[in-house]
């Protein structure tokens, strides 16, 4: 059993390795030419969040409804969106921290 080795990649293929499709969005990321701004990074975070919530109540109505009986699946779903919420929570405690002292500073 021979181990064939890994070819080296050039900058022309690694080029169009980051101008490769992101299979969630069907769209080209280029993470060179566009930077995210921090309020762009926050208002997908809390839409990433706003969707979890939602689909942690769809999986609970499901269980409820006898739609499904995956209970397994709630708990990982509702696990994840508790740690993602706390997670959140404190970024949003450290930013008003930061901003009160700033406010503090004397000029």
């Amino acid at each position: 059993m021979a181990i064939n080795p890994i070819n080296a990649v050039s900058p022309r293929s690694a080029a169009h390795i980051q101008n490769t499709p992101n299979p969630k969005t069907n769209k080209v990321e280029n993470s060179n030419n566009e930077k995210s701004s921090f309020n762009q990074i926050l208002q997908n975070s809390i839409s990433n969040i706003d969707n979890d919530i939602k689909t942690t109540q769809e999986s609970i109505e499901n269980i409820i409804s006898g739609k499904s009986d995956d209970f397994h699946d709630y708990i990982v779903k509702s696990e994840k969106t508790a740690v993602n919420l706390q997670m959140t929570l404190q970024v949003r405690n450290k930013i008003v921290d930061a901003y009160n002292e700033i406010m503090r500073m004397q000029v």
